[in-house]
C-alpha cells in the first residue's frame, strides 16, 4: 500500500542513519525489533505531546506538562509537570516506557534522574529542520510509527521544496521576534529552529549568534533593520515602541503575526509554518530591479 511506502527522503535519511552510528544501531530500515517498541510515553513538553497524539498513533501518553494543549483531547491526560521542573515521583508511579523532552530545557542532571528511576528518555528537538526530521524517523522507529511520520515528513519536505523551487528575488532579511510586554523584545537567534524555517522560506535570517531566542535592544534591532518581521503573537507591542518607529519593516508594514504555538514548536505544524512564512514573504517581497 502507498502509505507504507516511505519517501525518497525518508530513505536517505535513514540510509544516513545507518551509516551514521552515533551508539543508535536499527535493527532494520523499518524500524527495531517488536519487542523493543515504546508503547507507553510521558511527555515533558507541548512539542513532544503534539508529536506523540498527531503521528504515533500506538503509544499511550500518560502524562503532559500543563503548557500541552494542542491536538485537542488532552484535557483527560494526568499533568505530571507545571512549571519547569517535572514531577518525578508521579512520572515513576506513572511507569512509562520513555519519557519524551525538548532538549533545549532540560541539562544532564535532569535526564540522570530518570536514569534512577529506570526509564528511558528521548529528545526530540534540532536546530534545523533536517535534524528535526532526523529524531522524527528515530522516533517513529521505536513507537511503530513510521507510515504516520513519513507521511509527515512528507509534509515538511514538499513545504520546504516550494521556497527552493521559487527562491524570493531580492532575498529579504527577516528578524523573528516573541514581543515583551513591558520589558525588552526578544529575537531568534542565527542558530535556533526559528531562522532555519526562515532560509528555508526563502529569507535570511537577522539575529545574534545564538540557538534559542535572546533579548534584544532597541539599538541593535535599528542597526539590523530587517526587511521584514515575523511576530510570535501579536505585533502591536512591537509596532507601539517608540523607539523602533524607524524600521523598515514597520513602516513598511511588512510584518506577520503568526500563532505562538505554531511559531515556536517543533511539532506538527512545522509543515504548515513554512508555507506560512513563505506565503508572507513573497506576497510582500518587492520586485527584483530591473523585472518590471
Amino acid at each position: 500500500m502507498n502509505a507504507m511506502r516511505p519517501s525518497k527522503w525518508i530513505v536517505c535519511l535513514l540510509l544516513s542513519l545507518a551509516l551514521w552510528g552515533c551508539g543508535y544501531q536499527p535493527t532494520n530500515v523499518g524500524g527495531v525489533l517488536t519487542d523493543d517498541l515504546y508503547k507507553t510515553s510521558v511527555s515533558l513538553s507541548p512539542s513532544a505531546t503534539e508529536i506523540i497524539r498527531g503521528r504515533c498513533q500506538w503509544l499511550e501518553i500518560k502524562g503532559r506538562t500543563a503548557a500541552c494543549n494542542y491536538p485537542a483531547g488532552l484535557e483527560q491526560v494526568p499533568v505530571l509537570m507545571n512549571g519547569v521542573k517535572p514531577n518525578y515521583e508521579a512520572i515513576a508511579a506513572a511507569k512509562p516506557d520513555v519519557v519524551v523532552y525538548d532538549p533545549d530545557l532540560f541539562n544532564e542532571q535532569d535526564l540522570e534522574k530518570f536514569k534512577e528511576l529506570g526509564i528511558d528518555t528521548f529528545a526530540i528537538g534540532g536546530s534545523t529542520i533536517e535534524e528535526f526530521v532526523d529524531r522524527l524517523i528515530r522516533f517513529a522507529s521505536l513507537t511503530k510509527a513510521e507510515p504516520e511520520m513519513s507521511e509527515y515528513v512528507d509534509k515538511i519536505h514538499a513545504a520546504s521544496q516550494q521556497a527552493v523551487g521559487a527562491p524570493l528575488e531580492p532575498k529579504p532579511t527577516v528578524a523573528v521576534l516573541i514581543p515583551g510586554e513591558g520589558s525588552e523584545h526578544m529575537i531568534a537567534g542565527l542558530a535556533s529552529f526559528q531562522a532555519d524555517i526562515v532560509r528555508k522560506s526563502g529569507g535570511e535570517p537577522i539575529g545574534p549568534d545564538a540557538k534559542m531566542f535572546v533579548p534584544v535592544n532597541a539599538e541593535m534591532l535599528l542597526q539590523w533593520n530587517p526587511d521584514a518581521i515575523l511576530v510570535a503573537g501579536s505585533v502591536r507591542a512591537i509596532a507601539d515602541d517608540p523607539r523602533l518607529g524607524s524600521l523598515k519593516a514597520l513602516k513598511s508594514g511588512r510584518t506577520a503575526e503568526i500563532v505562538p504555538d505554531v511559531m515556536l514548536r517543533r511539532g506538527v505544524r512545522v509543515d504548515v509554518l513554512i508555507r506560512e512564512v513563505y506565503g508572507f514573504l513573497g506576497r510582500t517581497n518587492p520586485p527584483k530591479e530591473g523585472s518590471e
